[in-house]
């Protein structure tokens, strides 16, 4: 499915029941990742960057800055 996170915006809270793949599409440059146990991280992106995720973790996405982000995210099974 698509991810699209407006300026300003975030994801709601969820958890990937699998592993999945993010590309990214269109580019912010920096997305907030934020999860449950209070900790967080700043992932840097580029259009075309792609992620393998095997953590299952509680988590949202926050968009802290002025452009939208985009990606594509693949559930492997």
């Amino acid at each position: 499915w698509n991810l699209i996170v407006e300026p300003g915006e975030s994801s709601d809270w969820h958890l990937h029941g699998r592993d999945y793949v993010t590309v990214v599409v269109e580019s912010n440059g920096g997305l907030d990742a934020q999860y449950a146990d209070g900790t967080a991280n700043k992932s840097n992106n580029i259009v075309g960057d792609f992620t393998y995720h095997d953590s299952h973790q509680v988590h949202r996405v926050v968009n802290n800055t002025d452009r939208r982000y985009k990606n594509v995210l693949i559930e492997l099974k």
